[in-house]
């Protein structure tokens, strides 16, 4: 709680006040692959390659103060993988309060498929792991609000993906996942099968 008695804004949280703490407590893990089908990787490729196009390939510019640019293709990857989820809802741009836990959460995108969320933060910047600290302390916060005890997060600038997840409360990181954007605009359909297929399994794990 902060000195004015409202609760406090994690984003004002960096990794170089908390990190220390915080990597005492991550585990690493390997998230699981569900191939999407390979007609909706060839869309995705499609749709990745025109909106690169459109911005003359300068999309992924991380010194550009117009970062939200990048959610343009950070969107279409998760609307490629949701589609397939039958019952699924994205929430745009979320706030949520913490009851037990005296800070709030922002998520550029929540995805729920019935008792599953995935909270996605675009990491902005050149210090990565902000968002991740970001990303973290929320999770905590739906974790308390709603009394679930898994959540899941996606990190991710549009080119570096890092899930993480939270099973009561502790927490799992994969962070070495990356999409590469190619001189016509068209994304690796390797790197791209991969990153779809880990978030297809988040949402929906092969039974």
């Amino acid at each position: 709680m902060t000195a004015d008695g409202f609760t406090s804004p994690f984003a004002t949280y960096l990794w170089k006040d908390v990190g220390s703490a915080i990597a005492e407590d991550l585990a690493t893990y390997t998230e699981g692959v569900r191939l999407i089908p390979s007609d909706d990787l060839t869309v995705l490729s499609t749709m990745l390659k025109w909106t690169m196009t459109c911005y003359q390939g300068t999309l992924i510019d991380y010194k550009d103060e117009n970062e939200v640019k990048n959610l343009y293709v950070i969107a279409p990857v998760l609307h490629a993988v949701g589609q397939l989820v039958p019952g699924l809802s994205v929430d745009v741009n979320e706030n949520v309060d913490g009851i037990h836990v005296d800070c709030h959460a922002y998520f550029d995108f929540v995805i729920k498929s019935g008792n599953r969320k995935v909270c996605v933060v675009q990491a902005k910047g050149e210090i990565f792991n902000n968002a991740v600290v970001q990303a973290l302390l929320g999770c905590e916060v739906v974790a308390h609000r709603d009394d679930c005890h898994e959540v899941y997060a996606v990190v991710t600038n549009a080119q570096k993906w890092i899930f993480l997840r939270s099973l009561d409360e502790n927490v799992s990181i994969d962070e070495f996942n990356t999409l590469t954007f190619l001189a016509d605009g068209g994304a690796n359909l390797a790197e791209m099968a991969l990153v779809t297929g880990k978030l297809y399994s988040m949402l929906a794990p092969s039974k």
